[in-house]
């Protein structure tokens, strides 16, 4: 056989036409997740309507915001049946959020500043995770429980990272797609769920929800892009575009604000009819996917986003009545980086 031939032939035989994409785990396996992400945000449009009439142009009121997360995941399997895992412990490590506000109130002398360092109450902690009834129940494990780690730690974190959603449930050939529910982009943005950050309660906190509490539209199309050999494994490079929009219904949850300990007894207090936020995001990511090992190698992504904050309060002044409509938009940019290692213990 001529060369050429014989090596157009390997390569028929390496190179599928087709590849299935799924998730492999094995008992005592070992993921370390690694991940990074920044947002900035900018305010560019203000408006607020007092009974029923529209207040003069809130020019001059500015609102810078900045935001950045990073951290790493170690999870151990321990107990797998097919391609699911049954059971696993994931350790928090150098989990930290660092975000900062510059506002200025043209009403105001000075420009205010707020913002923090925070680092996870979870950092250095094990927490074990156990498919029940088709949903994972998260505790700490025996080795842990002597430290009496705090329950309240548990609310709020994801067990499943979201990286096997992303792959097509059919075999498929480089240039095919599929479609995606759009609450992935969230899940890849909120990676761990609530990590606890160790911080006094403020203005800038976002809330604590859970994810089936929040409405999502749009659309997230996947490609296979390309099919390519990294370090000797064949790796599925999948190209994502994605439109979401995440709507919040906030009102349930500030209508218990409460005023800080120190506040003036004289201050005037609103009641918060209504608060909805709507998060959009649009842009383009790539998921790099280790076919062999059946687990995510990398995840990147780039996107803007536009958060609209619409609220309604009263304000009894006196004898009277205040209502007021107040909508807040800003706009900005994103990142998120995400990488995977897997090694057997």
């Amino acid at each position: 056989m001529k060369p050429f031939l014989a090596t157009f032939v390997l390569f028929a035989l390496v190179v599928p036409d087709a590849v299935q994409l799924e998730t492999k785990y094995a008992p005592t396996e070992v993921r370390r997740t690694t991940f990074s992400s920044e947002v900035t945000t900018a305010l560019v449009e203000m408006s607020m309507i007092q009974d029923g009439e529209e207040m003069p142009s809130m020019s001059g009121f500015e609102q810078e915001m900045d935001s950045s997360r990073s951290g790493a995941f170690v999870e151990r399997t321990h107990k797998v049946d097919g391609h699911r895992r049954l059971a696993f412990e994931r350790e928090y490590l150098n989990i930290r959020e660092s975000t900062s506000m510059e506002m200025t109130n043209p009403m105001g002398n000075t420009p205010i500043s707020n913002g923090h360092d925070a680092d996870s109450q979870l950092n250095g902690i094990r927490v074990r995770f156990d498919l029940e009834e088709g949903e994972f129940v998260a505790s700490f494990p025996e080795h842990e429980e002597s430290e009496e780690h705090d329950e309240d730690l548990l609310e709020g974190l994801e067990a499943e990272q979201p990286w096997p959603l992303f792959l097509s449930e059919n075999e498929v050939e480089v240039g095919d797609q599929w479609e995606l529910t759009p609450d992935l982009i969230w899940r890849a943005i909120k990676l761990g769920g609530e990590l606890s950050f160790e911080k006094e309660a403020g203005p800038m906190d976002e809330p604590s929800l859970e994810i089936d509490s929040i409405e999502f539209e749009g659309t997230i199309t996947a490609k296979l892009a390309a099919v390519e050999d990294i370090d000797g494994s064949p790796h599925a490079e999948i190209a994502l575009a994605f439109e979401i929009v995440a709507v919040q219904d906030l009102t349930e949850l500030i209508a218990n604000f409460e005023p800080p300990e120190d506040a003036p007894s004289e201050m005037m207090m609103p009641d918060f009819d209504s608060m909805i936020t709507e998060s959009a995001y649009s842009g383009e990511a790539t998921l790099s996917w280790n076919i062999e090992a059946g687990a995510m190698r990398s995840f990147e992504m780039e996107y803007e986003l536009e958060y609209v904050y619409m609220m309604e309060i009263s304000v009894e002044m006196g004898p009277e009545l205040m209502e007021i409509e107040q909508t807040m938009i800003s706009e900005g940019e994103g990142t998120l980086s995400v990488t995977q290692e897997v090694e057997s213990e």
